[in-house]
């Protein structure tokens, strides 16, 4: 048992033992046997047609030991005033007609939510919830559920004050100067989904919910919710999907309290070895009296607050509206603003997704006057936020410092964000995942007005490559797999090269390492008995042969020619491949030396030989730095690649001359680097975030 409890990462021995007898369920082997942890099934002789639902219900009270299979807190009567009972079998028709009774146990209760007409089965490994209605429910995403019974509650206490005649069902608040309704919840708490609707009953608040958590909750039955409640909070799970869709219904309705559990939640498991990510979950560890505290922190997006001054001369009321410093710190926070530390001191950063993008005070507060007026707030309250100085910077650096670290590679991955998605490549495929999903960041700038396209699709005006040849899409789930097709094959023992498909970048590649082209075209001339052409004439006949591309290899050259274009053509995708790579490794810290092939004198430099393209090329992917290798004083100017942090890929040494002291680079190649801006305090990057250095 303490074995199995260290393995999956659980300290409660009980919490041990329903994940042993949870696992044994799913072992074949025992699903048959008197000994099975799972429900007990039964094949019938009976026959009847597929309906996809579990009929012939059998349900009765849950037990005081189901109920805690439901929630730490949950007890009968809480199941009852939401309609949970405890299955005691029910009936489910395989695709071929043969009926199986399935029967609960006392290690695997059954639970039947009625509001919803679902079957409920806690220590199922993946599909716990499966829907027991004979037919579908075309209401189940529009239904709030429990609304209509608290309604009811409501409106019977509203009649009885009304009859009574002490106190009115209505009342003209001193506060506010409107008639609103007097007798209404002081906390509702919105939940996603039934059990955890029965666990926030349980700790002593009202609740309702709706079937799924992707749902937004709909106009009609917001308006009702107001109607019966003071204060609405919504208490959704703290993985990525409950977070998001906590965020989209806040922004939908801004009176809605969003309630945050603690992120530490994650790091306890659940009976099935899983994060721990919802209030069940939270029940667990805590006491009731401690949500009271949730509640309190629970903030609205809607950031201000109206109050009304009576005005005694014309006896009318007026709004007068005041920002909530708190407020509007957990709003800016819910939509992605914080404090980061930068190499030269803390600044302002906005979280989009997997991008993070650096701003200042003016721009938070930009954003906020933007985003009231795509709201179509009235003058008043765009005036109050234009004016207030409570989105001030001294007030901005209160908000929570982003524990993030911008990573975008590994030793065997390399992460690219674009515009519209996340393109995690790894050596035998790419996966696309949508902004958000991929625990990674990276800053906005380096995504430029670059689009996923460039990269799985090369554009090239040969229209004889389709891109649906070149990549394979595969559907994984929601996630889209895109198998390249290969550009070319290398065999490193025999140091040879295939070329199998082409784009204009790989054709300029190929082009730049057929260096003994002049022979090819001289041979190929002789052998047609062309001796009275010119290189160019010779040139453009090439060109204008049928089945014409881009080559490596030749039959008019020698197989030592031939040998030594591949190995040019080798040497460049490696080194392209080595410096797209942005992970550093201590036995492979090299400087890359672009040159020209052919040099005759020492100051003799060939030009057009295409090396200065090659670091051109990253500058669309990459971030840069340049300097002037003509410059003589390079490496003795006390502030030489100032502009250099943790976030430069590439350090970029142009068309440098020949007395160019190398030695002065080793630091800068195999151990940290400090780099000394002006006016600016001197700072130290660590190896492993130290740009590559290319020399041309």
């Amino acid at each position: 048992f303490a074995w199995w409890g260290l393995l999956r990462n659980i300290s409660d021995f009980r919490e041990v033992l329903s994940d042993i007898m949870a696992t044994i369920t799913a072992i074949p082997a025992f699903g048959d046997s008197k000994l099975s942890f799972g429900a007990k099934i039964t094949v019938t002789d009976r026959k009847s047609s597929y309906t996809g639902f579990r009929t012939v219900l059998e349900h009765r009270d849950p037990t005081p030991a189901e109920c805690k299979t439901l929630g730490a807190h949950v007890n009968g009567e809480h199941c009852k005033l939401l309609g949970i009972s405890a299955v005691v079998k029910y009936e489910f028709v395989k695709q071929d007609g043969t009926v199986l009774e399935f029967e609960s146990t006392e290690h695997f209760p059954i639970f039947y939510f009625a509001p919803e007409r679902k079957v409920y089965s806690p220590k199922e490994r993946e599909a716990r919830y499966r829907y027991a209605a004979t037919e579908p429910m075309p209401e189940a995403n529009t239904t709030v559920w429990n609304l209509e019974s608290l309604k009811k509650k409501i409106e019977q206490i509203r009649a009885n004050a009304e009859e009574e005649g002490n106190v009115p069902g209505r009342n003209i608040s001193k506060a506010t100067g409107v008639t609103g309704l007097k007798h209404r919840y002081d906390h509702l708490v919105f939940c996603c989904g039934c059990r955890d609707a029965v666990n926030v009953l349980s700790l002593g608040y009202d609740v309702v919910w709706m079937s799924s958590e992707g749902i937004i909750i709909p106009r009609k039955q917001w308006n009702q919710l107001l109607d019966i409640a003071h204060n609405i909070y919504y208490c959704g799970d703290i993985d990525d999907t409950g977070k998001e869709q906590a965020h989209k219904n806040c922004n939908a309705y801004l009176d809605l309290r969003r309630i945050y559990l603690p992120e530490s939640l994650k790091l306890q498991k659940d009976m099935r070895g899983k994060e721990c990510k919802d209030v069940t979950d939270w029940a667990r560890h805590n006491k009731p009296y401690e949500f009271e505290k949730l509640l309190q922190s629970a903030c609205p997006y809607r950031f201000w607050t109206t109050t009304y001054a009576l005005n005694k001369d014309t006896n009318t009321y007026t709004k007068k509206y005041k920002i909530s410093r708190h407020w509007v710190k957990h709003f800016l926070q819910a939509n992605g603003f914080f404090v980061y530390q930068f190499e030269d001191g803390k600044s302002f950063i906005r979280i989009n997704g997997n991008m993070v993008e650096k701003v200042s005070a003016e721009d938070i507060e930009a954003w906020v006057n933007k985003w009231a007026i795509q709201r179509g707030f009235d003058r008043e309250i765009l005036d109050m936020i234009s004016g207030t100085r409570d989105l001030s910077e001294t007030v901005l650096r209160e908000l929570p410092e982003a524990e993030i670290e911008p990573k975008t590679s590994g030793h065997d991955f390399q992460i690219m964000v674009f515009k519209d998605a996340v393109w995690k490549i790894e050596p035998e495929q790419i996966k696309k995942h949508k902004h958000g999903k991929l625990d990674c960041f990276v800053w906005a700038h380096r995504t430029g007005l670059r689009e996923h396209g460039q990269v799985i699709h090369p554009k090239t005006k040969d229209k004889r490559f389709d891109p649906d040849v070149i990549t394979k899409k595969v559907m994984e789930g929601d996630k889209q797999t895109y198998v390249m097709s290969e550009f070319f094959t290398i065999d490193l023992e025999k140091s040879t090269v295939t070329i199998l498909q082409n784009c204009d970048w790989f054709d300029f590649l190929i082009n730049t390492c057929r260096i003994y082209w002049k022979d090819e075209l001289q041979n190929w001339a002789a052998a047609k008995g062309w001796t009275d052409k010119t290189m160019v004439e010779l040139q453009q006949l090439e060109i204008d042969q049928p089945g014409y591309k881009v080559h490596i290899t030749s039959e008019h050259l020698t197989p030592e020619q031939n040998a030594e274009q591949q190995k040019h053509l080798i040497n460049r995708i490696f080194t392209i491949g080595y410096l797209t790579h942005r992970h550093k490794f201590r036995d492979k810290a090299w400087m890359v030396w672009c040159m020209d092939y052919t040099v005759e004198k020492l100051k003799d430099s060939k030009g057009r030989s295409g090396k200065s393209l090659i670091p051109q090329a990253f500058e669309h992917f990459k971030l840069i730095s340049t300097e002037n290798g003509r410059d003589y004083d390079l490496t003795k100017r006390p502030h030489v690649f100032e502009d250099v942090t943790s976030q430069t890929d590439l350090m970029v040494i142009n068309d440098c001359h020949e007395h160019l002291n190398l030695g002065f680079f080793f630091n800068y190649i195999t151990d940290n680097i400090t780099v000394n801006p002006k006016n600016i305090s001197r700072r130290i990057i660590p190896f492993d975030k130290t740009p590559k250095i290319i020399v041309t």
